[in-house]
């Protein structure tokens, strides 16, 4: 599974300036974790991105889990998609 609908903060220079040294101590910390090409692939990989927002520093780094979380636990609310109520 494989899925992405973030725009990546790779492409945005002031997001990228703000955001790296987070990055790079989540995988310090061993929170994230690189897949390189000759890896054998995890089950789910997700995407991370960035969005803008309206506070310090102006920059939040995203990654949407959705796909992966219906294999975790049952959740009480139903998530539906617009492809769901359109057939």
């Amino acid at each position: 599974m494989e899925a992405t609908n973030h725009p990546s903060f790779e492409t945005n220079q002031a997001a990228k300036a703000v955001l790296t040294p987070g990055v790079v101590a989540w995988f310090d910390s061993r929170v994230l974790e690189y897949i390189r090409r000759h890896h054998r692939l995890p089950q789910a990989v997700l995407a991370s991105g960035s969005v803008s927002k309206a506070s310090p520093p102006w920059h939040r780094f995203v990654s949407d889990c959705r796909l992966a979380n219906v294999f975790a636990v049952a959740w009480r609310v139903k998530c539906i998609t617009v492809a769901d109520i359109t057939g």
